[in-house]
């Protein structure tokens, strides 16, 4: 039987401040797990992510970003500017 859930570590998450308005920012690692259906893709492989999650009057918007966590202490500083 395969695992088929992602497992999720949530690394920090706080509120910022951006233009003047709250910016909502969690960054977390995922494991990717037996879920992946492609075989170039490692079921051990963990990704980096970090999502910002902000309005602006009734509109709501949401970035994220990801990278392989092998990869992220090169690029992650430049990925949460």
């Amino acid at each position: 039987m395969h695992d088929m859930c992602e497992k999720y570590t949530l690394l920090n998450a706080y509120e910022d401040s951006r233009d003047s308005r709250s910016a909502y920012v969690f960054e977390y690692t995922v494991q990717k797990g037996d879920m992946v259906d492609n075989p170039r893709i490692a079921p051990d492989l963990y990704i980096r992510k970090v999502s910002v999650v902000m309005s602006k009057c009734d509109d709501l918007y949401t970035l994220t970003t990801i990278a392989p966590e092998s990869v992220w202490s090169e690029k992650g500083t430049a990925a949460k500017r």
